[in-house]
């Protein structure tokens, strides 16, 4: 995400997923600096497997996602545009590497493991830096040409605060958990 990156090795069978072991930090400022420290992170949940085998890596990223795992564009995170992840880390960790966006892999989770089991046609909303969404449908996620369905953060919802500019209201200006915060709402953290 925009604001910090979770790491979580996970056990999982048809009907429930375990955290085996997790790392977080805050999100790095440059795409160096990122792939980095996304390598770290899964080289310590690789190491803190014990007599466990890791099948594959799934990486989510805040953004635009193309079928290649190429971070197509990535709003909060410019400097992601254009980068190849599903190519490079699948280079360096030896281990297939899935790549999608990050509202899209919670909804996948979700509709898994989650509140949306057993639900064939959902929305999902994620409030974090920003606000991002997917879209199941017939029990397939909607990806869209461009990788990018669902995503209801960059919805106008003020077209009159346009004013001549693009500093209109979307979304993530008003409903954002970081928005929020400033001005004194609460949100539940899920999971």
């Amino acid at each position: 995400g925009a604001s910090k990156i979770l790491g979580v090795h996970t056990e999982t069978t048809r009907d429930h997923a375990v955290v085996i072991s997790s790392a977080k930090i805050l999100t790095p400022k440059t795409r160096g600096e990122l792939l980095h420290e996304l390598f770290q992170i899964i080289a310590a949940l690789f190491g803190a497997r014990g007599k466990r085998v890791i099948s594959h890596v799934g990486i989510a990223v805040a953004g635009a996602v193309d079928a290649h795992g190429v971070v197509t564009r990535s709003p909060n995170l410019s400097f992601l545009d254009g980068l190849a992840l599903r190519a490079y880390f699948s280079r360096r960790v030896g281990k297939p590497v899935n790549v999608m966006n990050d509202a899209q892999a919670f909804l996948a989770y979700s509709m898994q493991y989650g509140v949306a089991r057993g639900h064939h046609n959902v929305v999902g909303v994620v409030l974090g830096s920003g606000v991002g969404g997917a879209i199941a449908f017939d029990g397939g996620l909607v990806a869209g040409a461009h990788g990018s369905a669902g995503e209801v953060g960059h919805m106008i919802i003020d077209l009159d605060s346009h004013k001549g500019g693009w500093n209109v209201k979307s979304l993530e200006s008003l409903a954002s958990a970081k928005t929020l915060a400033q001005v004194g709402v609460g949100y539940a953290k899920l999971g």
